[in-house]
C-alpha cells in the first residue's frame, strides 16, 4: 500500500479499484473486474436510475459551486451520478441518478448543508423522441 502522484486533473478517470502496472510487469484483471464493464457516468441516461432528481441552484451564479459539489461528492459516493441538463425554463442544472428515494434526500440534505448552496428540486425532462 502506499501513494502514487499521478497528474492527471480529472479524478473520475480512475475507480477505487483499478490496478497499476509497470509495461514490463503486466498484470491480469482479476476475474471480477473481466466480468464487470464500467458503467457510462450517469445512470440515468441508462434507464437503470432508481432515484431521478435535477437540482437547480436558485441563483444562477452558484451554477459553478453545485458543479464542483457534486464532484466531490461523487468522489466517496460512487453510486450518484450526474450529467449537465439545461432547461428554457429554469436554466442550467443537473441531472442526477441515486440508489433510491433516501438516497437522493441525503444527497440533497448534503448539497444544501455542507457547501451551503439553495436548490431547487425538480425531475428531469425526458425527451419524447
Amino acid at each position: 500500500m502506499g501513494y502514487l502522484i499521478t497528474g492527471l486533473k480529472d479524478v473520475t478517470l480512475l475507480r477505487v479499484g483499478d490496478t497499476l502496472t509497470t509495461r514490463t510487469r503486466t498484470s491480469a484483471p482479476a476475474p471480477a473486474a473481466r466480468a464487470s464493464k464500467r458503467p457510462s457516468r450517469c445512470p440515468a441516461t441508462r434507464g437503470q436510475a432508481d432515484g431521478l432528481l435535477r437540482p437547480v441552484p436558485i441563483d444562477s451564479d452558484d451554477y459553478p459551486d453545485l458543479r464542483d459539489a457534486l464532484e466531490k461528492l461523487v468522489l466517496n459516493d460512487a453510486a450518484l451520478s450526474w450529467e449537465p441538463e439545461t432547461s428554457d425554463a429554469l436554466g442550467f442544472g443537473f441531472r442526477c441518478g441515486f440508489l433510491g428515494l433516501l438516497h437522493m434526500d441525503i444527497v440533497k440534505e448534503r448539497l444544501e448543508r455542507e457547501y451551503d448552496l439553495e436548490l431547487l428540486a425538480t425531475m428531469p425532462r425526458w425527451s419524447s423522441t
